[in-house]
C-alpha cells in the first residue's frame, strides 16, 4: 500500500486513490501516518486532499484525532477541508468534542458540517440515548438552536417536546 500511498496528489494520483479505495488489506496505520506527514511539512495539498478522502471513503476512525487538529489549522482550506469531511470520522467518543465546536460555529455551512458530525456520532446509540446525549449537550450550550436539527433526528417524543417548546416559546 505503500507505493500506491505515495502517489497521491501526484500524476497517478487518481489512479492510486481509486486502487487504494478498493484496497485489500488494513491501511489504516500507513494513511494516518502519510497523512500526518503531509501535514507537518504542509506543502502538498493535493495528497492531503487524496489522504482526505482516501481516509473518508473507508471511515478511518484512527484518523479522527488528526481531523480535529485540522480543524483549527491557520490554513483555511486545510481546516475548511477537515471541517467538510469531520462526519466521516466521529464516533461516540467524540461527542462531547463535536458539541463544543457546534456551539462555537457561527457560519451556516460549519454549522451543518458539525451537525452532521454530531449525528453521525450519535447514530450507534438507542433513540433514547441520542435524545440523553444531545439534549445534555443542548443544556450546557450558549447557541441552543445549533442542535436542533440534531434533536429532531433522535425521533424521540422527547425531542418533539423540546422542539415544541422551543417553537412556541
Amino acid at each position: 500500500a505503500k507505493p500506491l500511498i505515495s502517489q497521491l496528489g501526484g500524476e497517478c494520483g487518481q489512479e492510486a486513490l481509486t486502487a487504494l479505495k478498493s484496497f485489500k488489506g488494513d491501511i489504516k496505520g500507513d494513511v494516518a501516518a502519510a497523512l500526518a506527514e503531509k501535514l507537518a511539512s504542509g506543502n502538498d495539498k493535493p495528497a492531503i486532499k487524496d489522504l482526505m478522502d482516501l481516509a473518508s471513503a473507508r471511515r478511518m476512525k484512527n484518523v479522527a484525532p488528526t481531523v480535529f487538529s485540522m480543524i483549527n489549522s491557520s490554513d483555511k482550506e486545510i481546516s475548511k477541508l477537515a471541517t467538510a469531511s469531520l462526519s466521516n470520522f466521529t464516533g461516540v467518543g467524540d461527542i462531547a468534542k463535536v458539541g463544543g465546536l457546534l456551539d462555537a460555529a457561527r457560519d451556516k455551512d460549519v454549522i451543518e458540517s458539525y451537525q452532521g458530525a454530531l449525528e453521525s456520532a450519535i447514530h450507534t446509540l438507542s433513540p433514547a440515548e441520542q435524545y440523553s446525549k444531545v439534549s445534555g449537550l443542548m443544556k450546557a450550550a450558549r447557541n441552543v438552536a445549533n442542535f436542533y436539527p440534531v434533536l429532531a433526528s433522535t425521533g424521540t417524543d422527547e425531542a418533539v417536546a423540546d422542539l415544541a417548546k422551543a417553537w412556541n416559546a
